[in-house]
């Protein structure tokens, strides 16, 4: 692989990791469905945080706001106590009012949890909004190619 290629695939997502915590765990110490919603989100939001793109900036500069409008969770296996994780964040296209993405959260090597997101664009009175011209652009830069994302 050539050093143009590798430098492309390693910006073309972000990844956060995150501590497992008793609150985020059953009695038995696995991680509840829902632990793995707010993993999801937090690295979403630091991922438009390293964007320059942070939710308050976004909603005060221009009038916009992202929410979930579709996801799809597939559980492979299950998370535990203490365990540190790993979640990847890839953005796979973008329209004039959606954003596509997949995130997948891993132990290690091995894959947990894949999730398929569709954002909306919407104002701040909650109607639909074109994103703007700006913010779009720093997401079509971001966007992961299908070799890049062929065997998650």
């Amino acid at each position: 692989m050539n050093k143009e290629k590798m430098n492309k695939i390693s910006i073309n997502y972000f990844k956060k990791r995150v501590r497992v915590y008793l609150e985020d765990t059953d009695a038995g110490g696995i991680v509840y469905h829902a632990s793995y919603l707010k993993y999801a989100e937090r690295a979403r939001t630091d991922m438009l945080r390293e964007m320059k793109l942070e939710h308050k900036k976004l909603n005060k500069n221009y009038d916009v706001q992202f929410v979930v409008l579709k996801m799809h969770i597939d559980f492979k296996k299950f998370a535990n106590l203490e365990q540190l994780l790993t979640i990847k964040s890839f953005i796979t296209g973008i329209s004039a009012v959606r954003i596509y993405m997949k995130q997948i959260i891993y132990f290690k090597s091995e894959l947990l949890v894949k999730i398929d997101i569709v954002l909306g664009s919407l104002n701040l009175h909650n109607k639909p909004k074109r994103i703007p011209k700006l913010i779009s652009n720093r997401f079509k830069d971001r966007i992961s190619s299908k070799e890049q994302l062929d065997g998650i």
